[in-house]
């Protein structure tokens, strides 16, 4: 595996690097204020550049100190990739949607990247977990190099299975689970790193 690039950190991480508090100690109330930050402005970074007094009004005057002035070592990592302006998503390429063959997604793959579209958006739960292997193997027909594409994948949900021993739909964010959606994801993707890697959040 290359790499992962992370575009953003987990409300818990936030809160630790940014207001002080472990992932056991955080209140209900500093949880709402790094909710109100990646609503408003995606990242800490971008609240670090905006007008201080637009941050205080949505924070506080206290929580807006501790953000704009916290250590260079805990700033978030601002993602350099560029995506394309239009994503192409998978979602409905195979089995839950319009049953693309392989050739079929490869023709797709092609006339995306040719029309400046170079980046897909994955998740391991797509055809009931066999889109992303139909993709991996329809890119490789392309012939197009993987540096030329950006890969997005993304795991949290985990359909109802018997193959794979789900019984009831349910999110999970446990860190064997992560690693191992990621994994299968490079695998089947034929691709030894992923562009954005992330969890998908609970819809509320």
């Amino acid at each position: 595996m290359k790499r992962i690039d992370l575009p953003f950190l987990s409300i818990e991480t936030m809160i630790k690097e940014f207001f002080g508090y472990t992932t056991h100690q955080y209140s209900g109330y500093r949880k709402g204020h790094c909710r109100k930050i990646i609503e408003k402005f995606g990242s800490i970074q971008r609240v670090k550049d905006a007008d201080p007094a637009e941050v205080e009004a949505l924070i506080g005057k206290a929580n807006t100190k501790k953000v704009l002035n916290s250590s260079p070592n805990n700033k978030i990592p601002i993602m350099q990739t560029k995506f394309s302006s239009i994503i192409a998503g998978t979602m409905l390429w195979g089995k839950w949607g319009r049953k693309m063959s392989q050739a079929d997604m490869a023709d797709m793959i092609q006339t995306c990247f040719e029309n400046g579209i170079d980046s897909f958006d994955h998740a391991d739960i797509y055809g009931e977990h066999t889109t992303d292997g139909d993709f991996g193997q329809a890119w490789i027909q392309t012939g197009i190099d993987r540096s030329q594409l950006k890969f997005i994948t993304k795991c949290g949900i985990r359909m109802k299975s018997e193959n794979l021993q789900n019984r009831v739909k349910h999110y999970s964010y446990d860190k064997s689970y992560i690693i191992g959606c990621c994994e299968q994801s490079l695998k089947n993707l034929k691709t030894d790193y992923l562009t954005c890697f992330y969890c998908t959040d609970q819809v509320r």
